[in-house]
């Protein structure tokens, strides 16, 4: 099965055109449409830096790690709490995504395929940043932006 992202505005209708005319028509096609929200610059940047700070202070496994790591960490629990809490509309999402454990190529490791971060919608970005506020305060995270400075810019 392919799949092909198309993101349609009323700029680009002729695309949407374009797209329907490449299909095969022996096939059946099945074609989903969803509202896509992308988050916004400075909730990335703003979970980057939480990343950042829970890299400076926290431990797993007794072991420093960089942010990206903590930022594969991170993601793969915030996603397991939303299917596990069954958290309307991030449940569903991480329902959809396609995230799977593989064999490294030599047999020696497991790597996550799946989900980046920079592509998440707004709603995923305000939620991920929501649990690493909760995720920090459970383990002592000093933020370098407050909680209480969170607001409408990082929301969904």
């Amino acid at each position: 099965m392919s799949v092909t992202n198309f993101f349609y505005n009323f700029k680009n209708k002729l695309g949407l055109y374009e797209l329907l005319q490449r299909l095969d028509p022996n096939k059946l096609w099945r074609i989903r449409i969803d509202e896509y929200d992308e988050k916004t610059r400075l909730q990335e940047e703003k979970y980057h830096a939480m990343l950042g700070d829970i890299a400076r202070q926290a431990k797993h496994l007794n072991q420093a790690l960089d942010l990206d790591s903590w930022k594969r960490l991170c993601v793969d629990q915030y996603r397991k709490d939303c299917i596990t809490n069954d958290i309307p509309r991030l449940a569903d999402y991480w329902k959809r995504q396609n995230f799977r454990l593989m064999p490294g190529l030599d047999g020696s490791s497991l790597v996550a395929l799946g989900t980046q971060t920079r592509d998440f919608p707004k709603y995923v970005a305000a939620g991920f940043i929501e649990w690493l506020y909760h995720y920090g305060s459970e383990h002592g995270i000093e933020w370098s932006e407050p909680q209480e400075e969170f607001d409408q810019r990082y929301a969904a």
